[in-house]
């Protein structure tokens, strides 16, 4: 392929020596060319033109062995011994015997054997060929020196094939022989991309080949070894249709490449093979300063022996061809000398200025990091590595600088940056490095920045013990450093606990007064994030943040890139967003951040954002979309990952899942072991209230309402009784609804109101709902009405849904029929959209609402097994109609002359027959069946009432 040419020169010397003319032909080529295949092409041609046929080949191993190739070629000298020749068989036997030790410069032996190379041209036309004279002895080439002029005008050919080399070793020889004016050279160059589609055409349909050949010849370089080694490897076969079955391209690189590629190394010049293996260990650091510098050559040099492994198909302009050159280079490497290589590459681009992260891969490969610089060097380029979510490249630069360091202050540091890194993938691995600091913060022998990470962590897994003695540790650090940079990694440090472990902030002193601590007020400052977002969350939780703060707050913090130091700030921001009302905002900027989060592949990053996005959809009312985050959140990370932190995502997919009425699922998610720290924490506060939702649904009030109460206490306690952040009043009023002391459930709902600013529209609107439903008939239109409105300006759904619910209801029962009829649907598409299932059920028509999941009854329970109201008795009947007009368990035993316990012995019965959770689905699902008796059972029971004196 692509050689008409060197045949034409071949053709040529062979007709001249035929004619009686000696000729020359060298043949040269780079490694792998089809420089041999030429000499073979010649002997083959001559063969057949009936020349005398003698060849020999130099090698590497046989180099020092006097006339070798000479040796050789007297081998071939035919064995006939007639009349005309004499004694020419006697004299080859001497040469021969003679060749092995024969003294430098012997000339009767130089004469002997010219003089037989001329008697066989006397007889015939005569071709010497020899390949790999690169390779041959020096004293062979002395011979072809003095048999070159002679043959000039005599019937033999001498073929020689030779490597083109930068530094050839005869270079004498070189330049007398090409001097001689019968010598012609020629120069074999790899194939070009047509010879390439030629090469692959004779093995495949030629459309196939075309197609093929841009990918064959950029990973050759179009050597025909390699074309070869790669046709072999891609196994691309021609199917029956004759077309190539398989990719449009190169399927794979695999061993036959890679040998080939050694095979070129190998046959090709030394120390072109020395620059192949330089430049495979310094891998993307192939300056030419750099190169040369390592191998202590100059740039001219370097640059001529590149072109030469650029010729041969293993470098292309931009370094290897494929990265299974590159690694077969380097493994020709013994690991001694590819570590100096290395250690040496290291050396070289620190003294150059070069980044961190080029040097430190060669520090790992090396071995070894015993310079000053070096651990250095590893623990900024983990840094880069990290900054880059490169966590696997960063924990190996790490783990070698931990293997390496013997300095305990670096130890320190580097466990610390360890457990960072893990902490990215799996927060509980992050815990291993942690041990060892853990103990010296025990001993004080950690700095502020390394106790407050390593307390953190502690904390957030609930396994810091005497946790008072540490935090005192803390403050005398800060004491001692009396360093102002100190001093804001203190304060927001007792910010975060305050906010996040609200239980462990009131053991955290204040530094001494030698830290100007009682001069520091609350900046906002996107320095010290955390410090900003956690000042804001707490003044949030207290009710003492004013939206100006939070404006300020926002703007300060939403230019700040997502990273390991700013995830937290950003996701406390994001929660005291939701705790003022600005859902919408939040979800919208949370989004953003769990898409980047996703980009780069952080889990941990993921399952934060993740958490906070369930609860961004569970204050919309978007339950599908919030048990999927909540879901998500939880399946990132483990519950040991998540630590103390669970409670967050759990509360959010328990409460999810109810809403939804998924008991069942809800069932088993109570019953999973959480941690006890939790309960001390912020997120244990939404937990416990999800709990006491759970207990609400299953028809446990009592157990509801010291979930509630208790998370009231603990939220007064810990000064956090924000109702935007968890609204406990409504819950524990509507456990109180339950249980029939409607005055205590009122109370409870108006002393929230008392709490909510104007702008506070969701838990203002739901505190409204609660009172309506509950209050006098007379007032629960209006009360539904502005809880409707309310609503309809904030941005949960299902609230929307439930008030709107109601006041269709209270409209029912107002008489207004077709209002009713119309806000029962509206509040049915509401419930649909949201994926409230109970609200759905609820809504529809008696016959259609047969929803049930599970195992847990909830107050989706409207069953087709229900017996109405006929198949109570006529005491539970006289109850059922008090507690739909709205009275109060007290207030009908006083009416019905019972007591309060026979009251709640009748509802207990009358719930379990008409299958409803409580008095608000009795009077939504019964109002109407009941209302007859209602009115009859007013006048009985006025006259009843009059009689014994208690109405006039």
């Amino acid at each position: 392929m692509e050689r008409e040419m060197e045949i034409s020169a071949i053709d040529g010397s062979l007709s001249c020596g035929r004619q009686g003319g000696g000729r020359i032909l060298l043949i040269e080529g780079f490694a792998a060319t089809g420089r041999s295949e030429l000499l073979r092409a010649a002997v083959a041609k001559a063969r057949q033109a009936e020349f005398t046929l003698l060849t020999a080949s130099g090698s590497r191993s046989a180099r020092d062995i006097p006339l070798g190739v000479v040796r050789q070629l007297l081998e071939g000298v035919p064995r006939t011994a007639d009349l005309q020749v004499g004694g020419l068989s006697q004299r080859i036997k001497q040469l021969q015997a003679a060749a092995t030790s024969v003294p430098d410069g012997d000339a009767g032996l130089l004469t002997d054997f010219i003089d037989l190379m001329m008697e066989l041209a006397e007889r015939a036309p005569l071709l010497i060929a020899v390949d790999d004279l690169h390779e041959a002895d020096g004293l062979s080439l002395q011979y072809f020196l003095h048999l070159a002029p002679r043959i000039q005008f005599k019937p033999v050919v001498l073929v020689l094939s030779q490597l083109s080399a930068v530094l050839p070793e005869n270079q004498f020889f070189q330049t007398e022989l090409k001097r001689q004016p019968h010598c012609e050279v020629v120069r074999v160059r790899s194939l070009s991309q047509s010879g390439v589609a030629r090469m692959l055409a004779a093995r495949l349909p030629s459309a196939d080949a075309m197609r093929l050949a841009p990918d064959f010849y950029e990973l050759s370089g179009g050597n025909p070894l390699l074309v070869r080694a790669l046709l072999e490897d891609t196994q691309v076969e021609a199917g029956p249709s004759g077309d190539v079955t398989g990719s449009a391209g190169v399927r794979g690189v695999g061993e036959e490449y890679r040998q080939a590629v050694i095979a070129c190394l190998q046959r090709g010049e030394p120390v072109a093979a020395t620059v192949a293996h330089a430049l495979a260990v310094l891998n993307e650091s192939q300056s030419e300063s750099l190169a040369a510098e390592l191998l202590g050559m100059e740039e001219d040099l370097l640059g001529r022996l590149k072109f030469v492994l650029t010729q041969s198909g293993v470098l292309s302009a931009n370094g290897f061809r494929h990265p299974a050159a590159q690694s077969a280079v380097a493994g020709l490497l013994s690991p001694e000398s590819a570590a100096e290589l290395h250690h040496r590459i290291a050396g070289l681009l620190y003294a150059n200025g070069e980044a961190p992260a080029k040097i430190a891969g060669h520090l790992v490969a090396a071995g070894r990091a015993d310079a000053s610089w070096a651990i250095g060097v590893l623990r900024e380029a983990a840094g880069q590595a990290l900054q880059d979510d490169d966590t696997e490249l960063a924990k190996k630069y790490l783990e070698f600088a931990s293997l390496c360091s013997t300095d305990k202050e670096q130890r320190k540091a580097i466990a610390l940056a360890l457990a960072r890194v893990d902490w990215r993938r799996d927060p509980a691995s992050a815990l291993q490095h942690l041990t060892g600091l853990a103990e010296a913060l025990q001993e004080d022998m950690l700095d502020l920045d390394q106790a407050l990470h390593v307390v953190r962590a502690l904390i957030r897994h609930g396994l810091l013990s005497e946790v008072g003695a540490v935090l005192d540790r803390i403050a005398r650090l800060v004491s001692d450093e009396c360093d102002p940079m100190a001093l804001d990694n203190y304060l927001a440090f007792r910010a975060w606990l305050s906010s996040t472990y609200p239980a462990l902030a009131s053991q955290m002193p204040a530094p001494s007064p030698g830290t100007a601590s009682e001069l520091w007020a609350p900046t906002f400052s996107a320095m010290n994030s955390l410090a900003t977002a956690s000042t804001l969350l707490d003044a949030v939780l207290s009710g003492a943040s004013s939206s100006d703060e939070i404006d300020e707050v926002e703007q300060v913090l939403r230019p700040l890139q997502l990273n390991d130091a700013t995830l937290e700030p950003l996701g406390t921001v994001l929660t005291a967003l939701l705790y003022v009302d600005r859902v919408e905002e939040a979800g919208y900027w949370c989004a953003d951040l769990l898409a980047e989060a996703a980009k780069r592949g952080v889990p941990a990053w993921e399952a934060v954002l993740a958490s906070v996005m369930a609860e961004v959809s569970l204050r919309q009312g978007a339950l599908p979309r919030a048990e999927k985050f909540a879901r998500s959140a939880l399946s990132l990370l483990s519950a040991r990952s998540w630590g103390l932190a669970i409670g967050s995502p759990m509360a959010s997919l328990l409460s999810a899942v109810l809403s939804r009425g998924d008991f069942r699922t809800a069932n088993s998610l109570v019953n999973e072991p959480v941690p006890e720290a939790m309960h001390d924490t912020r997120a244990g506060l939404q937990y416990r209230q999800a709990v006491g939702q759970f207990f609400l649904e299953t028809r446990r009030p009592h157990a509801a309402l010291r979930e509630f109460t208790g998370c009231g206490a603990q939220m007064r306690e810990w000064n956090m009784d924000h109702p935007l952040f968890v609204a406990w009043r409504s819950g524990a009023a509507q456990a109180l609804i339950d249980l029939g002391r409607l005055d205590e459930a009122r109370e409870l709902l108006q002393e929230q109101l008392a709490l909510l600013k104007p702008e506070y529209r969701r838990v203002r609107g739901q505190t409204l709902r609660i009172l309506g439903e509950t209050g006098p008939r007379g007032d629960r239109e209006e009360l539904l009405t502005r809880a409707v409105e309310h609503l309809e300006g904030a941005s949960d759904d299902l609230e929307l849904a439930k008030a709107v619910a109601a006041l269709s209801q209270a409209s029912a029962d107002a008489g207004y029929r077709d209002r009713a009829e119309a806000l029962k649907e509206h509040a049915l598409r509401l419930a649909r959209t949201c994926g409230a299932q109970p609200l759905v059920d609820l809504l529809a028509p008696p016959q259609s609402a047969t929803h049930n999941r599970g195992g847990v009854t909830g107050h989706t329970a409207f069953a087709q097994d229900a017996v109405g109201v006929d198949g109570l008795s006529e005491a539970e009947r006289r109850v059922a109609v008090l507690v739909v007009e709205g009275q109060s368990n007290q207030e009908v035993s006083e009416q019905l002359f019972v007591t309060v316990s026979t009251v709640e012995q009748h509802l207990t019965s009358i719930y379990r027959k008409l299958k409803v959770r409580g008095r608000s689905q009795l009077r939504t699902i019964y109002g109407d069946a009941l209302a007859p008796e209602r009115h009859a059972g007013r006048f009985r029971r006025d006259a009843r009432l009059k009689a014994a004196g208690t109405i006039v």
